[in-house]
């Protein structure tokens, strides 16, 4: 009788009478999946620079691969970390694009920038009253 245990989400260890055997087929579909997440996050990326879209690698990217996963493709997770590699890639090329001049161009846009956000978050507050108000102070 085989016992089948799970090494990681891509292969398995199968045990029978003392042989032990590794499942690598799972293992090389995960790196697959992880190849093919990347050609089509690279092609949404792409097509997002071409329509010049804000920010358009980063946006065409993440509609492609999640626009994937809508219509039933499924792909690997990536490896542990992943996220916080990109995330330090973002801080580093934002922070790249600051130099002297949009520093001093910041700091000019200091004040109509808190006054912005100050208008938004009172806008959402009031916004809120009226539509509990409307409700007849339902929760819903």
């Amino acid at each position: 009788m085989n016992d089948i245990r799970s090494l990681e989400p891509g292969g398995s260890i199968e045990m029978d009478a003392g042989n032990v055997k590794l499942n690598i087929k799972k293992g090389k579909r995960k790196v697959m999946d992880v190849v093919v997440t990347l050609a089509l996050a690279v092609a949404g990326g792409v097509v997002g620079i071409k329509l010049k879209l804000p920010a358009g690698g980063l946006v065409g990217a993440m509609v492609a691969v999640a626009a994937a996963q809508v219509f039933g493709l499924r792909f690997a997770t990536l490896p542990a970390g992943t996220s916080y590699v990109l995330q330090i890639m973002v801080g580093m090329m934002i922070g790249l694009g600051i130099t002297r001049e949009v520093a001093l161009e910041m700091k000019q846009m200091a004040v109509p920038g808190l006054l912005l956000v100050a208008c938004m978050i009172i806008a959402g507050i009031s916004i809120g009253f009226l539509v509990y108000k409307a409700a007849n102070g339902s929760k819903m």
